[in-house]
């Protein structure tokens, strides 16, 4: 799960609207960007930039205002001399791991950990998200590209537990799918948690 604020939106907007079809050149952005993702292999929730109880209380309010996440990440777009739009955006920040219920039906980050409410570890991790084509729908049906589109994330992080162990905790997620929006080849959420050395 991941949310793109406005600002991505509109920059993508702005981009498609160029006329020329010369590559544009990258253009840097600032990004209220997070991932949260269900960590099924270790029964934990994992949310990067943005608190646990901060984002169930954003989405109390059905997600009113902007994301509170921890910071803003460094984002970049750039247009393909077809036309198709590149998106990457990265950092450092706040990694959390919470433990998920017994009974999680991973209907929800919130709803998959209110019956425990245990965060089982805390620190940060280095993360990037790249995508090749951002608007795949518009460059197949719009621009009449035979274009595939693969997008997907990498963090490696350090965390602490209550008990003051530290762990190494890191994933990958890749997803191909070419222009009839077939998956050709998909990494679904990769996990890797041990003991930091």
């Amino acid at each position: 799960m991941r949310h793109i604020r406005a600002s991505v939106a509109i920059a993508l907007l702005s981009m498609l609207a160029l006329a020329a079809p010369a590559a544009a050149k990258p253009q840097a952005t600032q990004e209220a960007w997070f991932s949260i993702q269900p960590d099924l292999a270790n029964r934990l929730v994992v949310f990067f930039n943005i608190g646990r109880d901060d984002f169930c209380a954003w989405q109390e309010s059905d997600f009113e205002g902007d994301p509170p996440v921890t910071k803003l990440l460094d984002g970049s777009f750039s247009q393909t001399p077809t036309g198709a739009i590149v998106f990457s955006v990265g950092g450092t920040s706040s990694l959390e791991l919470w433990r998920m219920d017994p009974d999680a039906d991973i209907s929800g980050p919130c709803q998959d950990t209110d019956g425990l409410h245990e965060l089982f570890a805390a620190g940060t991790a280095t993360y990037n998200y790249h995508d090749n084509d951002l608007d795949h729908g518009f460059s197949v049906f719009e621009l009449g590209l035979s274009r595939s589109d693969a997008f997907g994330e990498a963090a490696q992080g350090r965390v602490t537990d209550a008990a003051g162990m530290d762990w190494n905790y890191s994933w990958t997620s890749r997803t191909v799918g070419d222009k009839s929006y077939d998956f050709l080849d998909v990494v679904q959420f990769h996990p890797v948690l041990s003991p930091a050395r």
